[in-house]
């Protein structure tokens, strides 16, 4: 009997073993991949600051994590991020806009979204225009050191266009706000950051903008040439983009966006 229930033992014992080595073995097998991608911060997209780190870095997490894979994320000032992935000491950056000089440096994406700007005003002021000339007579906002268009620098040089700039774009809006100025360009989803953050819902509500472009340019994630993995996550992260968009994920992520939802 003794040598009965010490030969039960031992069969337990190699039984609890063996379970023990497929458990460690099944979960180095099935372990996930990981991807690290620096960024830097540019609320509403990028920012440590918003929930799920912004809409792009969402649109981002959850596409790699429909293809099995997940993300760590280191945010620099941008020169900091970029060379990192340049030097391929991580796999990717996030975001950037198209530029046939990075190109030779970077694997780039497929646009995750457009960088849009587009005309705010107040409600109250009837505005449309579908050329520069249209804004003749027009009090115009801008932000120094903005790029905007070489078109509509070149107006205000020249004094065609009323454009007023000022250090910040919270400036901006107060200005149209005030009825100082009449309409002001900014990144349509920035615009509407700054107003759910800095204003409150009574002036948000007298805010819109113009649904025409003013300047629009595709924001792309990149992957450094110098890692051997980086064309096979660039197929997997296409691929997984490609069905997001389709799904109404990336515009309704982007709709909360706007909506302040991401704001802590």
């Amino acid at each position: 009997m003794k040598y009965l229930m010490n030969h039960v033992i031992r069969q337990r014992s190699v039984l609890f073993a063996l379970c023990t080595v497929l458990f460690v073995f099944s979960q180095s097998t099935f372990a996930r991949e990981t991807i690290r991608i620096t960024t830097g911060e540019f609320p509403p997209f990028l920012s440590e600051n918003l929930k799920h780190g912004g809409v792009g870095l969402r649109i981002i997490t959850e596409v790699f994590d429909s293809v099995g894979i997940d993300v760590e994320y280191g945010f620099y000032p941008w020169k900091r991020a970029y060379a990192l992935t340049k030097e391929g000491k991580w796999d990717a950056s996030a975001t950037w806009a198209h530029n046939p000089e990075r190109e030779q440096i970077f694997h780039y994406s497929d646009p995750l979204y457009n960088s849009t700007y587009t005309f705010f005003h107040l409600k109250t002021f009837m505005f449309d225009w579908t050329s520069i000339t249209d804004l003749k007579g027009l009090k115009i906002g801008a932000t120094s050191g903005y790029n905007y268009t070489k078109e509509f620098w070149l107006g205000a040089k020249e004094g065609w266009l009323n454009v007023d700039p000022v250090t910040t774009d919270i400036q901006n809006m107060r200005m149209v706000l005030l009825g100082r100025n009449d309409v002001f360009p900014i990144n349509t989803d920035v615009g509407y950051f700054i107003l759910n953050k800095e204003f409150t819902s009574q002036e948000r509500l007298r805010m819109t903008h113009h649904s025409r472009p003013f300047s629009a340019v595709s924001t792309h994630l990149i992957f450094s040439r110098n890692s051997d993995r980086s064309e096979r996550l660039l197929a997997l992260f296409n691929d997984g983009l490609q069905k997001m968009k389709a799904s109404g994920k990336v515009k309704k992520y982007f709709d909360e966006s706007r909506k302040g939802v991401y704001l802590e």
